[in-house]
């Protein structure tokens, strides 16, 4: 069993009924659960959706808008 901080976390991407973790630190984890269920444990405000495959950590998206 590991325990991980959320804000360490920057994303993590679906590997079909597991998950891997990427960690600020470069370390990666494989855990198994899926996608959907990790995404149901985080803070909803700290992580994005972004593509099927992947959760981002809200801190780490940046918004390029032109006007």
């Amino acid at each position: 069993m590991h325990f991980f901080r959320i804000c360490d976390i920057l994303y993590c991407k679906a590997e079909s009924n597991y998950c891997r973790l990427f960690f600020a630190s470069g370390e990666q984890f494989l855990v198994s659960q899926t996608l959907k269920r990790i995404s149901a444990q985080l803070p909803n405000d700290s992580f994005l959706r972004v593509h099927a495959k992947y959760l981002v950590a809200a801190d780490e998206v940046e918004f390029l808008l032109s006007l």
